[in-house]
């Protein structure tokens, strides 16, 4: 799968979607700018499917999240449980990465995002990671990932989220980073004028420029 890559893009849906849904969309925005970009680089595109499990939020019917939680605001209890199994899922493509010798950055949109940031304060401090990117999400407030020891070795964390997100509100966003900057992360974050909860040509275009500086690339 990584043979002949120069590194790894490990770039994770929302919360009721797919894997095979994002890379569609992927296609679509800004004309498949990302795709083509990183693919006329060597640097392979994943887009994983987190495991149907019981979600709360659509009344414990099976659903394709990465973890289960009993309501959106931050302050509601994490499910730990869920993120961990989330997590060993995901473990076996970065150790195989690292075998390979290549960097990785990790990222996602909306709850997509989320799960990367767990993922990362769980594998910093084991794996080459070049970056982590989280587009319209959060986590938990008070988090307990950031205690971690993953959470003292992480990369540098690109944020971006709409001002017009009335779904995952931006002020979610932006305390979660405050929370990954006060831990120690060096964070990236911006307000993007009137964008909903979506990703738009730009910010991709934005977003693919960002993984190629990180990549070394650009």
């Amino acid at each position: 799968m990584l043979d002949g890559k120069r590194a790894l893009l490990i770039f994770l849906h929302g919360s009721g979607s797919t894997g095979s849904d994002l890379r569609r969309a992927l296609g679509f925005i800004a004309d498949g700018h990302l795709l083509r970009v990183l693919a006329a680089e060597d640097v392979a595109v994943l887009t994983p499917s987190a495991r149907l499990r019981p979600y709360k939020l659509f009344g414990n019917a099976p659903a394709s999240v990465w973890y289960d939680r009993p309501a959106y605001v931050p302050t509601a209890p994490e499910d730990t449980a869920s993120i961990d199994e989330s997590a060993a899922n995901l473990a076996p493509t970065l150790d195989e990465a690292r075998r390979a010798g290549i960097p990785v950055i990790v990222g996602g949109f909306s709850m997509g995002g989320g799960m990367a940031l767990h993922l990362a304060c769980r594998v910093a401090a084991t794996h080459q990671l070049a970056g982590v990117f989280a587009l319209s999400s959060y986590m938990c407030a008070a988090s307990p990932a950031l205690q971690l020891e993953g959470a003292r070795h992480l990369p540098p964390i690109y944020m971006r989220h709409g001002d017009a997100d009335d779904f995952i509100l931006p002020e979610w966003g932006q305390a979660t980073a405050k929370e990954l900057t006060e831990a120690g992360a060096t964070v990236n974050f911006e307000l993007l004028p009137g964008v909903p909860h979506d990703m738009r040509d730009h910010e991709i275009i934005q977003l693919t420029d960002w993984i190629l500086a990180r990549l070394g690339i650009a």
